[in-house]
């Protein structure tokens, strides 16, 4: 799955700028977090899935922002106590360390997904899989089930 970052002032109205260039270029937002830069109060720190990331890219370019794009694992657990801990026992048995996370609202009754980021995504997925975790990508396309997952057709 690509997710799509950026930095931003941190200030009011520059969160809302980003998404409203999105927005107008009909890039819809499944995933979101936001953070104030370690470095410093000035500046913070968006990460998101989103339906288009290319067209992302180019609106943000356009606005003047600069994105980036990097390849995360998004997995599909069972929404109870532990479902997380079973995805990330899996990795964490073979070494592989998860740098940050964060979770969005599935449109399936007892799913839960978690955007990983880890320093091997290709490793992590099949070793997800192998643990009998689903995963959500732009592979799934057509996959019903995957796409309930994210709320119906998705435009990879």
């Amino acid at each position: 799955m690509i997710q799509i970052s950026l930095e931003i002032p941190d200030r009011p109205g520059e969160l809302l700028r980003a998404v409203s260039l999105l927005g107008a270029k009909k890039v819809d937002v499944k995933a979101l977090f936001v953070t104030r830069n370690a470095g410093g109060p000035t500046t913070g720190f968006v990460r998101m899935i989103v339906t288009n990331p290319e067209a992302a890219i180019a609106a943000l370019r356009e606005g003047g922002l600069t994105p980036t794009k990097e390849e995360v694992v998004v997995a599909a657990i069972e929404d109870q106590p532990g479902g997380l801990a079973t995805a990330l026992d899996a990795l964490a048995n073979v070494g592989i360390n998860v740098t940050y996370a964060y979770g969005f609202v599935s449109r399936v009754e007892g799913r839960a997904l978690a955007v990983l980021g880890v320093e091997d995504p290709p490793r992590a997925s099949k070793l997800l899989k192998e643990a009998g975790i689903k995963l959500v990508d732009a592979s799934a396309q057509g996959d019903s089930d995957l796409a309930a997952f994210v709320g119906g057709v998705w435009n990879w």
